[in-house]
């Protein structure tokens, strides 16, 4: 994972359900616990997706370099979720 110019090696454990895809921290450099987790939610011909993700650092850091960091970890996230859902939808 690399965000706001911190670049982590990560190792996490998968988890889904009927409406829900999320993931938990098995080991990483610099994080203590990271839970994340995506609820999806059927709108007529839309869904409606809500991300929600709790990080825990090993070591402090300024409010705003974790800001940028989860804000850059979660866009590479949604784009990954969006990759596979167009994939998915395509056929592959």
């Amino acid at each position: 994972i690399k965000a706001a110019g911190l670049t982590d090696d990560q190792i996490v454990e998968y988890s889904w359900g009927e409406n829900t895809a999320g993931w938990t921290l098995i080991k990483a450099g610099q994080l203590r616990s990271q839970e994340a987790r995506y609820t999806l939610t059927p709108q007529g011909a839309k869904t409606k997706v809500h991300f929600e993700i709790t990080v825990d650092t090993s070591v402090p850091l300024p409010g705003f370099i974790l800001k940028r960091a989860i804000k850059g970890g979660t866009e590479s996230a949604t784009d990954g979720l969006r990759k596979q859902v167009l994939k998915i939808k395509k056929g592959g």
